[in-house]
């Protein structure tokens, strides 16, 4: 099943890059959501983009971490020889109220990473910042988790040598929601989301394409270095 999910997805996002380089890959919107002091969150997800992500909460309201998103292709894929990757360090402030239920945070994370299309001898470095709050709902057994979050990215582009296009920055707005269940450690994760240009992209080049769309499915789990009882 998830092979056809990532089949569909590919055919479809291809579509949109017709005559494009792909500039932009959403990464999946990070949610780690920490219960108190020494939690650890571990997620692993993908379709037609995969990622890992790791997360200690270092106080009862602190959190850092770090992510990783990928993609590569090849000869028979529909994006051609396009590849895509980014580093991002990652933290920030959460609050989890014991007997609501309700889950608060805000983050952010500063990354770096290169994207290109090595048949077309098109390749660039970028930059990455976001800021996101976001809001949990979950169960009072802790097997199911509701995520909504609101990711503003800015994107900052190198020069292209080869392309001879000059430095410039996008802007995206990027709206998320996120389910997990299963057990209170380790819970099945899927996540479905947009990515809209905050401005125009009056600035950027011609053959400029970005994908819309943010899906993933995957792997999260929790435990806590402390053992304490939640």
């Amino acid at each position: 099943m998830a092979y056809y999910l990532q089949r569909i997805c590919i055919l479809f996002t291809s579509l949109l890059f017709v005559g494009c380089e792909l500039y932009y890959l959403p990464p999946h919107t990070q949610t780690p959501s920490h219960k108190e002091k020494g939690d650890i969150a571990l997620n692993v997800q993908g379709l037609y983009t995969g990622s890992a992500s790791a997360s200690y909460a270092f106080s009862d309201h602190g959190f850092a971490g770090a992510s990783f998103m990928g993609y590569a292709a090849n000869n028979t894929d529909s994006f051609s020889n396009d590849f895509y990757r980014v580093l991002t360090v990652e933290g920030g402030y959460y609050d989890f109220d014991q007997e609501s239920n309700l889950h608060l945070q805000i983050s952010g994370g500063i990354g770096a990473g290169t994207v290109g299309d090595p048949s077309n001898a098109f390749e660039v470095d970028f930059s990455r910042f976001y800021i996101q709050p976001s809001v949990g709902f979950i169960s009072s057994h802790r097997k199911i988790e509701n995520h909504l979050a609101l990711r503003l990215s800015h994107i900052e582009y190198q020069k292209q040598i080869a392309q001879n296009v000059d430095p410039f920055s996008v802007q995206f707005v990027e709206p998320t929601y996120t389910f997990r269940g299963g057990s209170e450690n380790i819970k099945l994760h899927m996540q479905l989301g947009l990515s809209v240009p905050l401005l125009n992209t009056s600035n950027t080049p011609p053959e400029f394409a970005y994908d819309p769309f943010i899906f993933g499915l995957g792997i999260q789990a929790n435990l806590n270095v402390f053992q304490k009882k939640q």
